[in-house]
């Protein structure tokens, strides 16, 4: 479960049991795990500055991909500042997302 007024993510089993948080995913704005338990949470909010809404203080927004089994972050992305998204970036970004999916590492240019 997404807490992104705490800045986390609460783990529970099938009978809606405790079992673990994780706090550095940042603040889950969006999660999803694929079939391969890779989990993505996009942070649309972190921030630091002053106390109140959205403060996070040394996290930053983006996406963090990881493992649904152990919390383990293994990827960021970074918000790109540029919205709406050229058709430059929205095509790397695909293939980021893609070659995580797939578990393959990668090459960075």
């Amino acid at each position: 479960m997404g807490d992104r007024q705490n800045n986390r993510i609460q783990i529970f089993d099938q009978d809606g049991r405790f079992i673990v948080e994780w706090k550095q995913f940042g603040r889950p704005s969006g999660i999803f795990i694929d079939k391969n338990d890779v989990l993505y949470v996009a942070d649309s909010e972190s921030r630091g500055g002053e106390e109140g809404y959205g403060y996070n203080p040394g996290c930053r927004r983006g996406i963090r991909i990881g493992s649904a089994k152990d919390g383990a972050v293994k990827y960021f992305v970074p918000i790109l500042l540029r919205l709406p998204l050229t058709p430059r970036h929205r095509k790397a970004l695909q293939r980021i997302l893609r070659e995580i999916s797939m578990g393959r590492n990668l090459q960075w240019m």
